[in-house]
């Protein structure tokens, strides 16, 4: 039988790793955005520069699924989901709330851009996430 220090001593360690574990995969979602956001920089830049229409997304999910096969994300729509949330929060009036949007799920983001949602408290969204 154990005793009531070793429990609480345990329990600690326990409680510290569940801790880490909540940061690091928020630190994973905020790379993720990141990244999601220079990819639709990189395309919109792109298709501003040259003739590229919409077509180019589907060539652009399919080479990134060939060269990366074991990672998710770079379907056509969720390339498209980037596309527009990229727009949407370099609309007028918003460039100032980017930081925090790396914050937010990625499930969170396509919601607020797909209904065009922008009243987020984002003081607190930080302070939930982080």
């Amino acid at each position: 039988m154990l005793d009531k220090e070793y429990i609480s001593f345990i329990n600690d360690i326990k409680s510290k790793i569940k801790q880490a574990q909540i940061k690091a995969a928020i630190k994973v979602n905020e790379e993720l955005l990141k990244l999601y956001w220079e990819i639709a920089k990189k395309i919109i830049d792109k298709q501003k520069s040259s003739s590229w229409g919409d077509g180019i997304i589907e060539q652009i999910s399919r080479d990134l699924k060939q060269e990366f096969p074991n990672l998710k994300g770079f379907s056509v729509t969720n390339i498209k989901y980037m596309r527009n949330w990229y727009l949407f929060w370099t609309k007028e009036n918003r460039p100032q709330v980017v930081d925090e949007i790396f914050k937010i799920p990625w499930g969170h983001n396509i919601v607020t851009t797909t209904k065009d949602i922008y009243c987020f408290d984002f003081l607190s969204l930080s302070e939930k996430y982080s």
